[in-house]
């Protein structure tokens, strides 16, 4: 299984984002194979319907749906007709983050690793023309670069971001205001950068260096769970990852994830999915 990188050779250093037309790409974009993602990836479907595998999740896309995908994320096609078409909005993390000297801007973003809502908006009409001025922008800057391209570029993009970020939050009634929220956004990143080492809730309070009373209002305030549910599922979408996208055997992944036995992963992957991991993977095998 490959991963679709940035391809940095192609590019200045300073210019880390580009835009294209689907029907632009070479046919192997759309091979039924998963691929992994590492960098940020926006789909913005301008035409044709289908099926597009987010991890564990399937989305169902038509004309104006948008899929968000951050580094890290296995996006797998899975039906799709002859006349799809989109935008395809892609970018380095350090093309913004470095601007705004916050290496936690993107995890400000509601829809990037976010277990608890879907990874994807539907747009209405005067939704899509908004967007796909500002991408016709992008595309256009990056066809005529200037002296000053990068920074009219990030100023596009932080645009788009904040306008799809709104709209995220008004479809999925989110109350919580992650860009000025910069305990809740630790949290966040955590979770999904040490998902794999910081396993109880004492050990995220450690490292944030506050109380685990603390860290349970932050996740009350962030995702309206107390930290260990928060903690448990988040692991146990990782565990799905690893199940569905590598040849590792429910023991080793057990282990990877620092449960304690095998047995212990296993009665917790049932509890909070209702199958057994071995049953999740063939229930998933292509």
């Amino acid at each position: 299984m490959s991963t679709y990188n940035f391809d940095k050779q192609e590019y200045s250093q300073d210019i880390q984002i580009d835009c294209f037309m689907l029907s632009e790409m070479e046919e192997s974009f759309l091979h039924p194979l998963p691929r992994m993602t590492g960098m940020y990836e926006i789909f913005f479907f301008t035409k044709g319907k289908g099926r597009i595998k987010l991890d564990s999740e399937t989305i169902s896309f038509k004309e104006g749906t948008i899929v968000f995908l951050p580094p890290g994320r296995w996006r797998q096609w899975i039906r799709y007709s002859d006349d799809v078409d989109a935008y395809i909005l892609i970018f380095e993390e350090a093309f913004i983050s470095d601007y705004f000297h916050d290496q936690l801007f993107l995890y400000r973003f509601h829809y990037f690793y976010n277990e608890a809502s879907p990874s994807y908006l539907n747009c209405a009409q005067y939704e899509r023309a908004e967007c796909g001025h500002v991408l016709q922008k992008i595309m256009n800057e990056i066809h005529h670069i200037g002296i000053d391209s990068q920074h009219y570029l990030r100023s596009l993009l932080y645009h788009l971001l904040i306008l799809l970020n709104r709209k995220y939050k008004r479809d999925f009634n989110v109350t919580l205001e992650l860009l000025n929220d910069s305990q809740s956004t630790v949290f966040k990143q955590l979770l999904e950068e040490r998902i794999r080492s910081l396993v109880h809730v004492k050990d995220y309070a450690d490292e944030m260096g506050i109380s685990r009373t603390q860290i349970n209002q932050i996740a009350k305030r962030s995702f309206g769970k107390n930290a260990g549910s928060i903690i448990k599922e988040r692991r146990i979408a990782e565990a799905k990852r690893m199940i569905l996208f590598t040849n590792k055997d429910i023991a080793q992944i057990a282990d990877e994830l620092n449960y304690s036995e095998a047995s212990n992963f296993n009665r917790t992957f049932k509890t909070v999915t209702g199958i057994t991991p071995a049953k999740f993977r063939q229930k998933n095998s292509n």
